[in-house]
């Protein structure tokens, strides 16, 4: 899958294009106009924000080449443009990018665990039912109500059974993505990794 999309991808070669995709709201702007077209009036009532701004991210990102003009709608005086995404994949150096947006993602959720661990009152230290190590954090206080799960599992696994693992996160992941939207939800972020240890004991540093 993942190669299927890097052969489609349109490589970003400009310094600008690329930190404009590594900022949240133009990256959002050029990610929404994938597969449809759009006017800026129809933009601002989308995104809640001024016409004036929206006129000049949407200027900037079609004259880095990340928005192209589908289609001109004549009327007295200046035509009116419907914008769409140059691209249906985007490819950003990492080399081009002044900021990784990973590490803007990072640094918000660790921000929010950081509130967590003012919360735990203890951890409890124990062997499990099949005589693992393990341990397990204690709160009787409300803790951070953005998180909805913060969790560390340590499983014994082979490396077919770790891929297995992952195929099934990616694939839950996915059919949560594709839920119908409805008004009462929020956005998440959410990160899931599986890091074989070079350790056996639980506690090794």
């Amino acid at each position: 899958m993942e190669d299927d999309l890097r052969s489609k991808a349109l490589d970003v070669r400009d310094r600008r294009a690329a930190d404009a995709m590594a900022q949240p709201r133009q990256r959002h702007l050029v990610l929404s106009l994938i597969g449809r077209e759009a006017t800026i009036s129809e933009l601002v009532a989308e995104i809640s924000q001024s016409m004036g701004t929206v006129h000049y991210q949407v200027t900037k990102l079609h004259r880095l080449g990340l928005l192209k003009v589908a289609a001109r709608t004549p009327r007295a005086g200046r035509p009116i443009k419907r914008y769409t995404a140059a691209a249906d994949v985007f490819f950003v150096p990492a080399a081009l990018m002044a900021v990784r947006p990973g590490a803007i993602l990072e640094r918000e959720l660790h921000e929010a665990l950081s509130h967590v661990e003012h919360d735990i009152d203890g951890t409890l230290f124990y062997r499990d039912a099949r005589g693992g190590m393990s341990m397990r954090d204690i709160r009787t206080r409300r803790t951070e109500p953005r998180i909805a799960a913060n969790t560390w599992h340590i499983l014994d696994l082979d490396e077919r059974e770790a891929a297995q693992l992952a195929a099934d996160m990616r694939r839950l992941l996915e059919a949560a993505r594709l839920k119908a939207r409805h008004r009462r939800q929020k956005k998440y972020l959410v990160r899931c990794a599986i890091l074989r240890r070079e350790h056996n004991d639980l506690f090794s540093t």
